[in-house]
């Protein structure tokens, strides 16, 4: 069984850290990334998104997933809503939270459904992942 002091220095070892981005989704673009949102060797804990200009594509959805760049397109949200201040969070992923590890960066995207563009919009992503603590020299 674990002490408290056994829990507390499990904690010393890593580091817990957010990157906050706002991405503009316009231009008619099918996707917008976010390069290495999570750094190599890092535990991802969560992503969540907010709406901060309401999302228009150019179909009828006006809806985004929101995944993993070359893996999983909807792996933290599907169909996520276009309305202003809409949120996403862990109830929307499609894989088990906590799960995510990669030894190499991993990049996020937002996109739009099938073959639809973006027309406007925006979204603030947050990316909260946990990295070890180095030795010092």
């Amino acid at each position: 069984m674990r002490t408290l002091k056994n829990l507390l220095d499990l904690w010393r070892r890593y580091v817990l850290k957010s990157t906050t981005v706002t991405l503009e989704l316009d231009d008619l673009s099918v996707s917008a990334a976010l390069a290495a949102a999570i750094p190599a060797g890092a535990t991802l804990l969560g992503v969540s998104m907010r709406v901060t200009t309401p999302i228009v594509t150019s179909g009828a959805t006006n809806t985004v997933d929101l995944g993993i760049t070359g893996g999983d397109a909807d792996a933290f949200g599907a169909a996520i809503a276009g309305a202003l201040n809409t949120v996403s969070d862990e109830t929307d992923y499609t894989v088990a939270p906590g799960t995510l590890w990669a030894a190499t960066a991993q990049g996020l995207t937002v996109t739009p459904p099938g073959v639809e563009t973006f027309v406007s919009g925006a979204v603030k992503v947050v990316v909260t992942y946990a990295q070890a603590v180095q030795p010092a020299a």
